[in-house]
């Protein structure tokens, strides 16, 4: 596959992942992201690949670009483990994937309907508004947690106009603007886009406090114990004396 033909192939497939997602919009993430994939080889030259059908070839870059590296691990597993979670996925069971992949196209989309197969499957055991209802994102419920009665009293002193103007790297206007949004959309819920800009004018308000305005520094660290050949001597606090055979002046 020349330059000229990925580049190609990788506009038409953030198109058509735009298309199935039903984004209004280029998500420039997921775009670049493609390129990216294509300038770094991540786009097989073999026949297997040049085999696939536009839906195969569409998924396989939304594998081994956006499902990988950004789903299951920024998202994904970095999240769980910092919190001692152990994820599971059962739609990414080795058998279950390699059953999906050998799937005809016909099976995997039904006029733009993803899932079309399992939706069908599952029929008979599920109520109509599960099985017909358009496919959405499990996602942590930002809105409520951020604002609302509910909401912890940070965001709002964090988002304050006067601390906006102190920390320079917001407009204050568009962040008020965004949070009296929010609060009259805390029912019917926000989009994703003004989900995305609350949490990120959070965060980078939060690391300029702590990163800039306020910065922490480490403790000094407190030698506990010296070792001197093959003896381990434990030690004490400076102010409880010197660790044994350690000269006036420390070691």
């Amino acid at each position: 596959m020349t330059f000229e033909q990925g580049f190609l192939f990788a506009l038409i497939a953030v198109v058509f992942a735009l298309l199935i997602w039903g984004r209004v919009r280029f998500d420039l993430v997921a775009f670049g992201a493609l390129i990216v994939a294509v300038l770094g080889g991540v786009v097989p030259a073999d026949a297997a690949f040049a085999g696939f059908g536009p839906l195969g070839r569409a998924q396989y870059l939304e594998i081994v670009t956006f499902l990988y590296g950004y789903l299951l691990h920024s998202q994904g597993d970095r999240m769980l483990m910092a919190h001692s979670v152990e994820g599971r996925f059962p739609f990414l069971d080795v058998h279950v994937a390699e059953f999906a992949a050998r799937l005809p196209e016909r099976l995997r989309l039904r006029d733009m309907r993803e899932k079309h197969l399992l939706r069908q499957a599952v029929a008979p055991v599920l109520p109509a508004e599960i099985t017909a209802r358009p496919k959405r994102p499990y996602r942590a419920p930002i809105l409520r947690a951020l604002v609302g009665p509910e909401a912890p009293a940070y965001v709002r002193e964090t988002l304050a106009p006067d601390r906006l103007e102190a920390a320079g790297l917001l407009q204050p206007e568009a962040v008020t603007r965004l949070l009296a949004k929010a609060e009259r959309y805390l029912e019917a819920g926000l989009g994703e886009g003004d989900e995305m800009a609350l949490v990120g004018a959070l965060s980078t308000q939060l690391l300029w406090e702590r990163l800039v305005e306020r910065p922490r520094s480490a403790p000094r660290a407190i030698a506990t114990r010296a070792v001197r050949g093959a003896i381990v001597h434990v030690g004490r606090r400076p102010d409880e004396g010197r660790l044994p055979g350690e000269a006036p002046g420390g070691a």
